[in-house]
């Protein structure tokens, strides 16, 4: 298996990396593993050079408000976000979504733009 990059699953046979199609067979349990190392690696690097791709998600609390949260790709590491959304030249009203959570107590920003849900995040400092 590549050290770096998730590896996709689609139905029973087809798995992918950024490779392409993987051909040896691996088990549910190889994947989770494989992409949970890569969540580690990928933590691991935001926290050494202040920047990142991460991942915004939200759920739909009983009273229909939602709460976002951004994380990895593969959901191992998740935290609580507050959002603004603005609008942007390209992706129109509401087409920008700022996003500001924290890691292991440092404060970041990110941005996420468009019909999409990756977030390019940076660490900021505290105003405080």
């Amino acid at each position: 298996m590549l050290p770096y990059g998730y590896i996709f699953k689609f139905g029973n046979e087809k798995l992918f990396d950024p490779n392409g199609k993987i051909e040896e067979p691996l088990s549910d349990l190889d994947i989770i593993n494989h992409n949970t190392k890569v969540a580690i690696m990928e933590i691991e690097s935001a926290l050494q050079t202040g920047k990142a791709t991460f991942y915004i998600t939200y759920k739909i609390n009983e009273n229909g408000l939602k709460s976002y949260s951004v994380g990895t790709w593969d959901g191992t590491y998740n935290w609580p976000a507050v959002t603004k959304t603005s609008w942007h030249n390209f992706a129109g009203r509401d087409g920008r979504r700022d996003c500001w959570f924290k890691i292991k107590d440092q404060l970041w920003h990110g941005v996420n733009i468009g019909d999409n849900d990756i977030v390019h995040a940076k660490r900021i400092k505290s105003r405080r």
